[in-house]
């Protein structure tokens, strides 16, 4: 059964690829605006842009920490409409290793986002 996080997760590149909304030049980025940096989700309108062009290194490029983080849901999704339940839900020391996991994933990610100036 498809998941409305999963119907996003399919439509919203296409929404952004279709519309062009990777290619505003209007910069709408709060924090950017204020500190001058990269704030976490930069370059992830692009990202999805990329991706509904198929582009995936170039996604990958533009915010790692997203592109991942999509194809994770995509999978989730993909499993969903094939029927598939996990058993068990995460608790105790993995539902913490994991949140550390994605802590870590999105903490390298802006890094690199600062470092090369997005």
């Amino acid at each position: 059964m498809m998941t409305r996080a999963g119907l996003i997760t399919l439509v919203l590149p296409l929404i952004v690829g279709g519309f062009h909304l990777d290619d505003i030049p209007v910069n709408l980025c709060a924090f950017r605006t204020t500190t001058g940096y990269a704030c976490p989700s930069c370059g992830a309108t692009r990202a999805m842009g990329s991706l509904a062009e198929f582009k995936v290194r170039a996604a990958f490029l533009w915010n790692p920490a997203f592109t991942i983080f999509w194809f994770l849901m995509l999978a989730r999704a993909v499993l969903g409409l094939a029927g598939y339940q996990p058993k068990r839900q995460l608790s105790g020391w993995h539902l913490r290793f994991v949140i550390g996991a994605i802590t870590l994933g999105f903490m390298v990610s802006w890094i690199y986002l600062i470092q090369v100036g997005r």
